[in-house]
């Protein structure tokens, strides 16, 4: 679907309601996102740096101050259909009543916890603690996301025992096969799992937080296939390691053998 373009000082941006950014057509890595605008409920406002084509830490010549339209306004059919609103709605509220599920922050503001799936059993995302409890399981304490890797800026990985709702270990320096009852998940990192906990433990501003991570309905963690990983690699060169030592031994017993068999 063709996106809305707005045009800043000059240079053209393609709107992505969306991912909720802007991305300049002529480079599309050059990226302005709506969350770090001031919003204005009406409009959004920034400074822009005309060199960098983007936000402006400095308020100085030559950044130019900049009001651009709500994301409503640009392409209010896609918000709609995303958010599940009508498209009438769309005059009706600003891009933080859409966005933001205030069901959801009242539930959490009142004290209850959200919940992720890991394959199917459900988790309390319990931020307080830093760590995932699965839900009517008292033989763990839970997988805490220190014990997790970081995949990225929203990604936390680990391996997964279903059985033990735990954490597993793998031994790579003699793995050579794929485990079978163990998997490989990918979670959101806290913030994006309880922005309304994080939010009041780190002493953010709420509705900041929320405008960059509104909360989600239905989380479910992310099932990473073994052969996408690079645990492929490491099964490979453990099995020919053990190849090349069983090689080297077989030689060895044969090599034995000759010289014992010349001795008689």
């Amino acid at each position: 679907m063709k996106l809305p373009v707005y045009e800043i000082e000059g240079t053209q941006f393609q709107v992505d309601v969306i991912a909720r950014e802007m991305r300049e057509c002529a480079n599309p890595a050059n990226i302005i996102g709506f969350h770090e605008m001031i919003d204005n409920g009406e409009s959004y406002s920034f400074y822009y740096d005309p060199v960098d084509k983007n936000i402006s830490i400095d308020t100085v010549y030559p950044s130019i101050y900049i009001t651009v339209p709500q994301m409503r306004h640009f392409d209010p059919v896609t918000m709609a259909m995303h958010y599940n609103y009508l498209v009438a709605d769309m005059n009706l509220k600003t891009d933080y009543e859409i966005i933001v599920d205030e069901e959801l922050v009242k539930l959490r503001l009142g004290g209850a916890l959200p919940i992720i799936k890991l394959m199917d059993h459900p988790f309390f995302v319990d931020e307080r603690l830093g760590s995932l409890r699965p839900k009517d399981d008292f033989r763990t304490m839970g997988i805490y996301f220190d014990d997790m890797e970081e995949i990225n800026d929203r990604e936390l990985g680990f391996v997964y025992d279903p059985k033990k709702h735990a954490i597993a270990e793998l031994n790579l320096q003699t793995i050579t096969k794929f485990p079978k009852d163990l998997y490989l998940l990918h979670v959101p990192h806290q913030w994006i799992l309880d922005p309304v906990g994080w939010a009041r433990r780190h002493g953010f501003d709420l509705k900041e937080v929320l405008r960059k991570y509104p909360p989600q309905k239905d989380l479910r963690a992310t099932v990473i296939p073994w052969r996408e990983t690079p645990l492929v690699d490491i099964i490979q060169k453990n099995l020919w390691q053990n190849f090349d030592k069983n090689y080297k031994n077989t030689i060895k017993v044969s090599t034995n053998k000759k010289k014992k068999g010349r001795g008689i």
